[in-house]
């Protein structure tokens, strides 16, 4: 009869990383506008924000397995 004793180890490391890229497009009504020192104006504005595309970086995770056998 073997007697064996069977060591095991083991660690896992990992990360991720997500980068976008966006379009920002701005309007403004009017889109020009002169007034005089110490008159007001009103201009109505809108910013719309869009994801455009999504890079995936650095994704994975790194193991590392080891065994020890010993008779």
């Amino acid at each position: 009869m073997w007697s064996v004793d069977l060591t095991v180890a083991k660690t896992a490391a990992g990360g991720f990383t997500r980068t976008y890229d966006w379009t920002i497009a701005k309007s403004a009504s009017p889109a020009a506008q002169t007034i005089a020192a110490g008159q007001q104006a009103t201009v109505d504005y809108g910013v719309t924000v869009t994801p455009e595309r999504l890079h995936r970086l650095g994704a994975g995770a790194h193991r590392h397995h080891h065994a020890d056998q010993r008779q």
